[in-house]
């Protein structure tokens, strides 16, 4: 393509250029190349001239991490003649360098593109720098609350940086303890460390500075330090510090890569590295330093605890002995029980007094308990045995007088604000417990009285009211004999009419009876299905009598469905005669109307008795069925009672609603019997 001078200038400038430079055509084919380009790819170069493309890549390809990527990249560049692309390559020497790669297209005369030129230039140790600064700004953007975190992560970088083991050893005796390790031998990895007499790192420690080992097998030395002996050749170590400037260990890489040479940028680098180290190093030791301080804060805060539990303990057993019903004694020695060694006091005494002048008390000290009388005090040995011994008044119930005794060893330390609250608290607790017990003891005689009283009471109210029934009955009785002796006197001449009387006074006598029957105690409830609606004709013809006596007008509503109830037939008579003789008593100056109804309602069969009477008054209503409660004054309170406890003995409910001039309504809800009823 020239001739002459410039052929050999071309020549001369491809010899001395530091740029490995080849042409090839527009197929690929190499025309020329220089000895630059031979060195940096390992080629002969007169052989890449010689041959055609594939051989020309398969001369290179064994320095090229990837090929696919790489033939992918020279297919486009040359799939495009005009195309300019500069990038970097790395490739596979021992060890590894990286090139500048440039390409640009070459022009003819006429602006033709005509071929391809080619640069390469060793970049090496600017891309050591680059991926230093890079590394560097990666270590400087490590943040976590933990610097152990922080440092493992740093040492991790350093050994994927160097493609290496990173150690960061801090030293402990004549011991370098391995406090962060990257490495990919596994011994390494578990390993504790290593003696400080048979490491590397003993040259940068006694050397304050950084200390580089190209090839220990060369020296007569190093070659017999453990490191070496595994094939590890290769150190880079330097010192780390404390913030007082002292070094505490070094931060280092080791490998068998004797053949790549360690330079002044690695020194500088490394020590970058081992300063960020040494900070967390401090930060570590700063946040042991007020772990420890909190540490001793927490135990001394636990031994607090402690005895603050000690003390709830024991004053939860003392309040445990009230409600027990046990004599002053007793308490006061099971008082002291509980006492016994709480807050470090060796020996208690507890002394009461029963009446004035005359004293129960209770020391103990080594399982021993005794009574003496608080002029003996002072020459209990258990209590004053020890120089530490203190008197506390109780404030306990008035009249009585009560000191709590206590002794601690001599070598306990002196009381403070804290064991003063919690002796003020024991104190209080006993005082309670005292004061308890003997107000426990005045109720219970207090309660002995009263309930003599009470007895006596109920007994009184009984003979009045079996009295009062007694002579009301036998006034009731007295009527009806004299009305039956008059009828039967004057029924000489109409004998029918006076025979009617005397079944009307009959009839007085037989609800007579079972008001009566209704006071008493019922008997044992018999329960079996019961029509609800015979039941009720049955009451109603047993108070027919009266309702016609007294004028009211009885109005039924039977259930439109067969209502069967389980429960008593004859005290479910009793129940319904006593609510219809309430009923027709409520309208016995004026008549009126009684309604009875029946209704199924929600699983309930509900007996409604409805009178229009003068109604009843909410306060009354409040008591209305309270045994004695009575709205008539010839009344004696134990009929609604009686219906009330019947109801309950079959498993009912009964309520009462009135309105002032309207009348009152009883409703009796009871269970019906489900297999009669619904069958």
């Amino acid at each position: 393509m020239v001739s002459g001078d410039q052929e050999a200038l071309l020549r001369a400038i491809l010899s001395a250029t530091e740029y490995g430079i080849m042409l090839t055509d527009l197929d690929h084919v190499t025309i020329a190349c220089n000895r630059r380009f031979g060195e940096i790819f390992g080629v002969d170069i007169q052989s890449v001239v010689h041959s055609d493309v594939l051989e020309v890549r398969h001369m290179v390809e064994k320095l090229i991490p990837d090929l696919e990527v790489w033939a992918d990249d020279l297919n486009l560049v040359y799939a495009d003649p005009q195309r300019i692309q500069e990038d970097e390559l790395l490739l596979l020497h021992s060890p590894p360098i990286t090139v500048r790669r440039h390409t640009g297209p070459v022009f003819d005369d006429r602006g033709r593109v005509i071929g391809r030129l080619w640069t390469f230039l060793d970049v090496s140790s600017e891309s050591r720098r680059r991926n230093m600064q890079a590394v560097l700004h990666k270590v400087s953007t490590i943040f976590h609350e933990s610097p152990k975190a922080v440092y493992q992560n740093i040492v991790q970088h350093l050994a994927d940086h160097y493609s290496s083991n990173a150690v960061l050893s801090i030293l402990q005796g004549d011991y370098l303890h391995f406090r962060a390790v990257a490495s990919p031998i596994v011994e390494l990895q578990t390993a504790r460390g290593n003696n400080y007499k048979d490491s590397y790192c003993q040259y940068a420690i006694e050397n304050e500075g950084p200390m580089a080992v190209q090839d220990a097998s060369l020296d007569g030395v190093l070659c017999n330090l453990l490191p070496a002996k595994f094939g590890l050749t290769r150190y880079l170590g330097v010192p780390v510090y404390q913030p007082s400037g002292d070094i505490i260990g070094t931060l280092c890489i080791l490998d068998h890569k004797s053949q790549e040479e360690i330079t002044d940028d690695d020194v500088q680098f490394m020590s970058m590295i081992a300063m960020r180290v040494s900070a967390e190093l401090a930060r570590e030791a700063h946040i042991e330093e007020r772990v420890s301080e909190k540490q001793l804060v927490v135990e001394a805060q636990n031994t607090l605890l402690m005895v603050t539990r000690g003390v709830l303990s024991a004053m939860n057993k003392g309040f445990g002995l009230i409600g027990r019903h046990q004599d002053l004694a007793t308490l006061v020695g099971k008082q002291v029980q509980v006492l016994k060694g709480v807050l470090g006091y060796g020996a208690v005494g507890l002394f009461v007094s029963q009446f004035e002048g005359d004293w129960a008390g209770a020391t103990h000290s080594g399982g021993r308990s005794s009574r003496h009388r608080l002029s003996n005090l002072l020459a209990v040995p258990e209590v004053m045995g020890c120089d530490k011994t203190r008197m506390i008044p109780l404030r306990i119930v008035p009249g009585r007088t009560a000191y709590l005794a206590l002794a601690r060893p001599s070598e306990v330390e002196e009381e403070t604000p804290f064991y003063t609250a919690h002796l003020e608290a024991l104190v209080e607790q006993v005082s309670l417990v005292l004061s308890t017990n003997l107000l426990q003891n005045e109720l219970a005689s207090a309660y002995e009285e009263l309930k003599s009283t009470h007895d006596q009471l109920v007994q009184s109210e009984k003979l009045s009211v079996v009295g009062t029934l007694a002579a009301s009955t036998a006034h009731d009785i007295k009527n009806i004999l004299s009305s039956v002796t008059l009828e039967l006197g004057m029924g000489v001449d109409h004998p029918e009419k006076a025979l009617e009387s005397v079944r009307n006074h009959m009839d007085r006598f037989s609800v007579l009876a079972h008001r009566l029957l209704s006071y008493a105690k019922p008997r044992l409830v018999q329960m079996r299905p019961v029509d609800i609606d015979d039941l009720l004709n049955r009451v109603l013809a047993l108070t027919a009598a009266h309702t016609r006596v007294t004028g009211v007008t009885v109005v039924v509503q039977p259930s439109s469905a067969i209502s069967c109830v389980l429960g008593d037939p004859n005290q479910l008579e009793h129940l319904f005669v006593n609510l219809v003789l309430n009923a027709v008593q409520a309208m016995h100056e004026s008549g009126g109307n009684l309604t009875v109804s029946v209704q199924d309602t929600h699983g309930w069969v509900d007996v409604s008795i409805k009178d229009t009477g003068k109604g009843i008054s909410p306060d009354t209503l409040k008591h209305l069925f309270m045994p004695f409660a009575s709205t008539r004054t010839e009344g004696f309170g134990l009929g609604l009672y009686s219906c009330k406890r019947i109801v309950e003995e079959h498993g009912g409910r009964i309520e009462a609603t009135s309105q002032s001039g309207q009348g009152t309504l009883f409703k009796v809800s009871l269970k019906p019997d489900k297999e009669s009823t619904y069958a």
